[in-house]
């Protein structure tokens, strides 16, 4: 493991190229810790999105048009809006609105990125869900 850690110290002192996850520890952990943020974050949003896209797709086969206008009103709000702008919102507007526990806000920022993640991803499954593949009619 030194060999590798001196390799990569001998590349930033002759190349620049600092890469320096594999010989500082406090960046190893840093690193690390992202890495797994990010599976986390994925995992959670990957679960949630299809759950969320089969109910919307269960929704928009129902027989009240009321239902289905709500639920056809999820999909093209969430598909006509960028997911970084979703995130502001829910962020910036929506996150100082709820109550703080102990000082600090209910939802934190990784809850605010599964929540954003989660609503603009199923936009695209009630297409695949729906019965007989036909998506969400448009009206």
């Amino acid at each position: 493991m030194d060999d590798i850690a001196a390799w990569f110290r001998w590349l930033h002192q002759t190349s620049g190229i600092k890469l320096t996850v594999f010989y500082d520890s406090y960046d190893r952990s840093r690193f690390l810790e992202g890495l797994v943020t990010t599976l986390k974050l994925s995992l959670y949003c990957l679960i949630l999105s299809l759950a969320l896209g089969a109910f919307t797709a269960w929704l928009c086969g129902s027989k009240v048009a009321a239902v289905r206008r709500a639920a056809n009103g999820f999909v093209q709000l969430f598909r006509n809006t960028p997911p970084l702008v979703q995130l502001y919102f829910f962020y910036f507007a929506l996150g100082p609105l709820l109550p703080k526990v102990g000082g600090m806000p209910l939802l934190g920022s990784l809850g605010w990125a599964v929540i954003s993640l989660t609503c603009s991803k199923p936009r695209l499954l009630p297409r695949f869900f729906a019965p007989g593949s036909r998506p969400c009619p448009v009206r």
